[in-house]
């Protein structure tokens, strides 16, 4: 992008130069010509007066003083007009290239408009984030427990039990952190038709999803949104992977 703008303000200037330069030539030419053609006519006007008929003879050193300017302006005429052109042309180019200059470094860069870098994210974070709805679920209704243990060995009354316990301090644990509402106001297996703009981050359709919507279906899950959310505080481990530690009594 600097380059961009060093190609640019260069392309500009000379553009700036020329067209200054082409408005010099003309404005002052013409006026250096319409001085020397008004000079010389009127120097030629002097020249064939009979001053010594008109005027006293003190005059004619006067009218003689006019007369000898004829030849340094013819001379010099053409080298002032070209001096004033360049000068003229030089100096309202250095002003108009300044504002040139400052108004294209006031223009973004890239650099300014790319999105700042993002901080380093520690993976171990990241890890931790993750898997910390367990490590609260296994504290408060030692869900992992639960679903890690062999449940081939035991009845269905035994497990019932067990899972009152589980279910107890598992919603006690959400609620304490998070309420939950299901996205749908329709109950299951009642018949809803889905529109045409339906959010498909709320709606799953399944089944025989055949042509375009509105289709008619049966509410098999009314799904869940969370709101209300108050995060627990995360622990400070190395090891993101330590969901909960091991208990050990020392007897």
């Amino acid at each position: 992008m600097i380059n961009k703008k060093k190609y640019y303000l260069k392309s500009v200037s000379k553009k700036i130069f020329w067209t200054q330069f082409i408005l010099s030539l003309v404005f002052f030419g013409s006026l250096f010509f319409g001085l020397y053609f008004y000079s010389s006519m009127l120097f030629s006007k002097a020249s064939n007066i009979d001053v010594q008929k008109i005027y006293p003879p003190d005059y004619q050193v006067f009218f003689d003083l006019i007369l000898s300017l004829k030849e340094p302006i013819n001379i010099f005429v053409i080298p002032a007009s070209g001096i004033v052109i360049l000068f003229f042309t030089f100096f309202s180019w250095l002003i108009l290239r300044g504002i040139v200059k400052k108004t294209i470094s006031q223009i973004p860069t890239q650099a300014d408009t790319a999105p700042k870098e993002t901080l380093k994210v520690d993976p171990e974070l990241e890890k931790r984030k993750f898997l910390h709805i367990l490590s609260v679920l296994q504290e408060e209704g030692r869900l992992i427990d639960f679903l890690n243990e062999d449940l081939s060995d035991y009845n269905d009354d035994d497990i019932g039990a067990a899972v009152r316990s589980i279910h107890k301090g598992c919603n006690d644990a959400l609620k304490k952190y998070v309420e939950l509402k299901p996205l749908l106001d329709d109950e299951e297996d009642s018949i809803i038709e889905v529109e045409e703009n339906f959010n498909p981050e709320k709606i799953r359709l399944t089944g025989n999803v055949v042509g375009n919507p509105p289709f008619k279906g049966i509410v098999k899950h009314r799904g869940w949104k969370a709101q209300n959310i108050n995060l627990p505080d995360l622990k400070k481990v190395q090891d993101a992977s330590f969901l909960v530690p091991a208990e050990i009594e020392v007897e």
